[in-house]
């Protein structure tokens, strides 16, 4: 069964509805902070939460996770598909690369810096107890979906999460959550179709070398517009090296330390004028 997704967006995410043999499969939630809109989304598709049967989970971000509880709740039967190393960063409550990931070029930090300045979004999330009756994958899957009466397969993506995962279709249509991007703030500092936000470089590019070999057309990120996977092909192993992120240990350290140099500054001007 292969009929053209529909587009649900979640302010600056892309989350796709594909028709199933029983209902539909959603492929990610949103932001929790976008329910009203997104349920107004589906409501124009003429889709029932309660139609929704599975939810496939690219990974576990909030930009992606936001709506689980929501819909089990409204839905207990609906199942979520994600990665095993999912269900425990589920239960954390926000996304772990605030402390760990890196960015691929010095503009993106700095730019990342200022958007968070203007931004409400705070990368926390309400934390999801992962069910017996949900589905973890281990492994690159090409019977689920078939099942489900969806011509493709799961392969595991990971680089920006460690549970990251993506919807190969049979046509050639990939939907790659942030196995990729094409949004204009990543374009536009020199990312290179990569994520704004990378753990790990080498396993990100493999993951593109697998996208690239199984034989992936067109790439459907969650921030940006489709492109060819000749991007990806002509942009493999750009990025040489990572940059701390603007919320990464290595820059809190230093805020850290510049915020207690400049208290010790501030102490010793005012002894100086109490000396005066």
């Amino acid at each position: 069964m292969n009929t053209d997704p529909a587009i649900i967006k979640s302010h600056d995410t892309k989350c796709f509805l594909m028709k199933a043999k029983d209902g539909y499969l959603l492929v990610d939630t949103g932001y929790v902070w976008r329910q009203e809109a997104f349920v107004g989304q589906l409501r124009k598709q003429n889709v029932a939460v309660r139609e929704i049967r599975h939810i496939f989970l690219t990974h576990y971000h909030d930009d992606h996770s936001g709506l689980l509880n929501y819909f089990v709740s409204e839905n207990p039967d609906v199942r979520i598909i994600l990665h095993k190393s999912g269900k425990d960063l589920l239960l954390i409550g926000r996304n772990t690369y605030d402390r760990n990931a890196c960015v691929p070029t010095r503009r993106c930090a700095k730019s990342w810096h200022v958007l968070d300045l203007f931004s409400n979004q705070t990368g926390r999330v309400p934390p999801y107890a992962v069910r017996e009756t949900d589905i973890l994958q281990e492994e690159d899957d090409d019977a689920l979906l078939r099942e489900l009466g969806i011509d493709g397969k799961i392969i595991l993506t990971p680089g920006h999460s460690p549970d990251s995962m993506c919807i190969l279709l049979d046509n050639g249509d990939l939907y790659a959550g942030d196995a990729a991007m094409s949004s204009w703030p990543a374009l536009l500092t020199g990312c290179k179709y990569t994520t704004i936000a990378i753990l790990d470089l080498d396993m990100y590019y493999d993951s593109w070398q697998k996208i690239i070999d199984c034989g992936a057309k067109v790439v459907h990120p969650a921030h940006g517009k489709p492109f060819s996977v000749k991007k990806l092909e002509e942009n493999h192993r750009k990025i040489k090296k990572l940059w701390p992120s603007p919320k990464s240990r290595p820059v809190r350290k230093w805020r850290s330390a510049r915020a207690a140099a400049k208290t010790k500054k501030d102490a010793e001007r005012a002894e100086r004028r109490e000396r005066i």
